[in-house]
């Protein structure tokens, strides 16, 4: 403070000292100052700031359940026979889900291209955004599907942000991909052996894999989309197929079965309209141009389409779509109850013979007399 005060001690202190104020005097204003309203009474529904933050974020946390079926489920990892396959005995060994598949979790990238001879088709890619370091497995707790065999719980134990990501084709992201990648075994018969299509090559050619550990930003060959710009829309024109060749003993020698299943299982984030908005990017309408979303496609002359994300909690009228996930902790829990198929490959002519061959049981033996029954008379008077 700038005011100084002298004070007299008080061993120097008689009768005729000087009294000395030694408190500062503080002015006190009387001006008016209006009260703004929102400082006063302003009230936060906790409701409406929840529906906003659950609109906004785009941050998910994965979990499911997972059913897998096949007849590759619970057996031993070499096959002598066909009978093998059926053969619900527990063996040394043994192939289950947990060591026949790594998991992981892709979503499309921005790396498309496109099939030769074929129009508005592309092959995608998909990166990895998890690895089975992320990926937890369990039985799921007294859960068995319709054959009696035990079914799956599975989490991803960390956060997937997809805010701004899109594709080649400047779509939002709306799935991801759960990655099921075969671990081929070796028997005693040989070895299995793993095919998929391949599209980078020109057309739809197919080709043996060999699979390899992927890490975060590593590309997988996908499926193969049909697009239309004017429409904004993309669809599956060739899912992509692995086949699993497994060599058995057969009657006449050994024997090739094969297998086919779809590695990607879509996991759905949220949706697009099942309409398109139209707008033109050079109007002068400032309204207009501010509606006009990031991942809208350009059609020429500043003319643009898009699909509308629908919001959480909302389905569309026309297709029925719509994602509803619980949102805490600022991010949306997508919960997935999907299946993981693996089938005979029938359209391989050795499979067909075998699977046709198959004695499931005796002849059923044919009733010639009727049963003799009182049902008939079920009500009557004895």
């Amino acid at each position: 403070m700038d005011k100084k005060i002298k004070i007299l001690l008080n061993s120097e202190r008689n009768v005729e000292s000087v009294n000395v104020d030694t408190f500062n005097k503080i002015a006190l204003m009387n001006d008016v100052s209006e009260i703004q309203e929102y400082e006063l009474r302003n009230a936060i529904s906790e409701t409406q700031q929840y529906e906003i933050e659950r609109q906004e974020t785009e941050i998910y946390r994965i979990y499911g359940k997972l059913n897998y079926v096949s007849l590759l489920n619970g057996l031993r990892s070499d096959y002598g026979q066909i009978g093998d396959f059926f053969d619900k005995r527990k063996f040394e060994n043994e192939k289950d889900v947990f060591n026949t598949f790594k998991f992981y979790l892709a979503i499309p990238s921005n790396i498309f291209v496109e099939v030769i001879g074929t129009t508005q088709r592309y092959g995608r890619k998909f990166e990895i955004i998890a690895t089975p370091n992320e990926f937890q497995l369990m039985d799921a707790g007294f859960s068995k599907n319709v054959f009696n065999e035990q079914e799956y719980s599975f989490i991803f134990d960390i956060d997937f942000d997809i805010s701004g990501k899109y594709d080649y084709l400047n779509f939002p992201i709306t799935e991801f991909f759960l990655y099921a990648e075969y671990q081929p075994s070796s028997g005693a018969e040989g070895n299995e052996m793993i095919e998929r299509f391949n599209w980078e090559a020109g057309g739809i050619i197919t080709e043996q894999y060999t699979p390899i550990d992927l890490e975060i930003g590593d590309l997988i060959i996908g499926d193969v989309v049909e697009y239309s710009a004017r429409n904004y829309l993309q669809a599956i024109d060739t899912n992509q197929k692995y086949v699993i060749t497994t060599p058995i003993s057969g009657t006449s020698g050994n024997i090739d079965i094969k297998w086919e299943y779809n590695p990607f299982i879509k996991l759905n984030a949220r949706y697009l309209q099942s309409t398109t908005t139209k707008a033109n990017k050079d109007s002068t309408s400032y309204d207009q141009q501010q509606s006009i979303p990031d991942h809208a496609i350009d059609l020429g002359g500043g003319n643009m389409v898009w699909r509308e994300i629908l919001p959480q909690g909302i389905d569309d009228n026309i297709t029925g779509d719509g994602a509803n996930f619980p949102f805490v902790n600022k991010r949306r829990y997508l919960f997935a109850n999907e299946v993981l198929l693996i089938s005979p490959d029938l359209t391989d002519q050795q499979t067909l013979n075998v699977f046709e061959e198959i004695n499931f049981g005796e002849e059923p033996i044919t009733i010639s007399n009727l049963p003799i029954t009182d049902i008939d008379n079920i009500g009557s008077p004895c």
